[in-house]
């Protein structure tokens, strides 16, 4: 919620796309509902496995004021301006292409995102860590992926292109 709130307008109205169906899934459909069923339009989402998926919606039936939509496929990924993914992923989940083009994106998980999107954020757009050495040291995200594939990590390039901490002062 904190990512929401720090990069979207209160004002706006938005979908959110969510990869994932397990507990952290669950999580994060229940933080978006208590803090922003008002700017919420529907929560896509996507489960690894249609079990996985129906035991999600299930599980969530009745707990949620915001419509919780199930998807088998991407295709409301580019009407999403917030996309979540909480996977543990070792492939790209969805292409660059596919999404909204002011879209926010908050990573969860594994290496799930594709390259070309990393290399347009990271040149174009703002790109934020929860914290800069844990993401880097643990090397285990498509951001700091990116660096240790190249033979760098992210904590010696992120903060020399502009990787920014969530936690830092400053807008």
């Amino acid at each position: 919620t904190t990512v929401l709130g720090m990069f979207t307008n209160p004002t706006d109205k938005l979908s959110v796309f969510l990869f994932g169906s397990g507990p952290i899934a669950r999580s994060v459909i229940e933080c978006l509902d208590f803090r922003f069923a008002d700017r919420i339009e529907e929560i896509v989402v996507r489960g690894r496995s249609r079990e996985g998926l129906e035991a999600l919606m299930a599980d969530i039936a009745g707990c949620t004021t915001i419509p919780v939509i199930p998807a088998s496929d991407t295709t409301r990924l580019p009407f999403c301006r917030f996309v979540i993914t909480a996977t543990n992923a070792r492939t790209p989940l969805f292409d660059d292409c596919a999404l909204h083009r002011r879209a926010i994106s908050l990573h969860l998980g594994g290496d799930e995102v594709p390259e070309t999107y990393l290399q347009r954020a990271l040149r174009s757009g703002l790109v934020v860590c929860d914290d800069v050495a844990t993401v880097s040291r643990r090397n285990s995200q498509s951001i700091a992926l990116h660096f240790s594939r190249r033979g760098f990590s992210l904590e010696q390039i992120g903060p020399l292109i502009g990787v920014a901490e969530l936690s830092g002062s400053g807008d």
